[in-house]
């Protein structure tokens, strides 16, 4: 089994556990795991599963789909943790990771009003081939966050006369964190008022990609909030507001 480490491929070495061939949670698994070991996951839809410091694969060979809030534990540096194609229905948090963290190939589908993935004070989680929703679609406090090849798009809220029903968000939301981005787009939400694709507090970098404020009115830049935006060349920007983005945004 091979996975992604910063643009290297590297092995996963040790055993293949299966769910539910072997264990019938992901979680039982988990106990049993040691590092290097790759979990296949059969079921179509499972509850949740929570990881703790264990460098380890687990990978969804059915497009499983996860029901409840799923938790990505403090992973010690030095060490990886992928999680490949799952759709997750609920937030995913990831909170206190200094290693490496890969979501490959997943979707996150948050309900209304909540995020599709929260990550607090992790070194460097990695999102590939993914897609995600929510409002906003990620949210980021004090960390670094890397997007290759994906989607993220802010939840659209209702237009009017509607006065109760879902709340929009930004595509990301970051604070004191640093976004580097390829080939990916962001969208604001849309609806009743207009979302920016990201707001920022600290930095981002993109690259062959596109910055899309949502529609509606008033309008919004396509970056709002304060700190750096680099953009690369072939990344498009647009916005609804009256500039592309907040006056505290130094772009180059």
């Amino acid at each position: 089994v091979a996975t992604l480490i910063g643009g290297a491929v590297a092995a996963q070495s040790g055993r293949i556990i299966r769910v539910p061939g072997d264990h019938p949670t992901v979680d039982s698994a988990l106990n049993t795991a040691t590092d290097g070991d790759t979990i296949l996951v059969g079921y179509g839809r499972l509850p949740q599963f929570t990881t703790g410091t264990k460098a380890v694969q687990i990978v969804s060979t059915s497009n499983s789909i996860v029901q409840y809030a799923t938790r990505v534990g403090a992973l010690p540096a030095g060490k990886q943790l992928s999680i490949v194609g799952f759709t997750f229905e609920r937030t995913v948090e990831v909170v206190g990771a200094k290693g490496f963290v890969l979501f490959d190939r997943c979707t996150f589908l948050a309900p209304d009003n909540e995020k599709g993935l929260l990550v607090k004070s992790s070194d460097q989680v990695t999102l590939k081939s993914t897609s995600a929703q929510g409002a906003p679609a990620i949210e980021i406090h004090s960390s670094t966050l890397l997007v290759t090849g994906s989607t993220i798009t802010g939840d659209s809220d209702c237009p009017p006369p509607h006065r109760f029903c879902r709340r929009g968000g930004a595509g990301i939301r970051a604070i004191q964190s640093t976004i580097l981005l390829s080939r990916t787009c962001v969208t604001g939400g849309s609806g009743r008022w207009s979302h920016s694709a990201i707001e920022v507090g600290g930095r981002v970098e993109s690259t062959l990609g596109c910055l899309n404020a949502g529609s509606g009115s008033p309008g919004s830049p396509a970056v709002a909030g304060y700190g750096d935006l680099v953009v690369h060349p072939n990344t498009s920007i647009s916005w609804t507001g009256a500039r592309a983005v907040s006056p505290r945004i130094n772009m180059t």
